[in-house]
C-alpha cells in the first residue's frame, strides 16, 4: 500500500507503470532472500484448515519465519521508496 501511495496514480490519467513496477522489483528482491513470497511454501502450512492452525501455532514458525519476513518486506518498501 505505501508503494501505491507514493508511487501510484493521482489521477485516472496518470500511468500505473510506476507502481507495478516498484512492486514488482520488491517482491523480486523479496524472493531473492525468501526463495518465495507464498506463505505455504515459507511456512511449510496451509493455514486454510483448523489443523493446520494449530500446527502452525504450536511450531514456533511464525517467529522464526514469519516475522522476519515482514520485518524484510518492510525495510524493502522503505529503501525502495527512500530512493524517490
Amino acid at each position: 500500500m505505501a508503494i501505491g501511495l507514493v508511487r501510484g496514480r493521482h489521477s485516472a490519467d496518470d500511468p500505473r507503470d510506476p507502481a507495478y513496477d516498484a512492486a514488482q522489483k520488491l517482491v523480486e528482491l523479496f524472493v531473492e532472500e525468501m526463495k518465495s513470497p507464498l506463505c505455504p511454501e515459507l511456512t511449510g502450512f496451509d493455514l486454510r484448515t483448523p489443523e493446520s492452525i494449530r500446527q502452525f501455532q504450536q511450531s514456533g514458525v511464525r517467529d522464526r519465519v514469519c516475522a522476519p519476513a515482514i520485518v524484510l518486506a518492510a525495510r524493502l518498501a522503505v529503501d525502495m521508496l527512500k530512493g524517490d
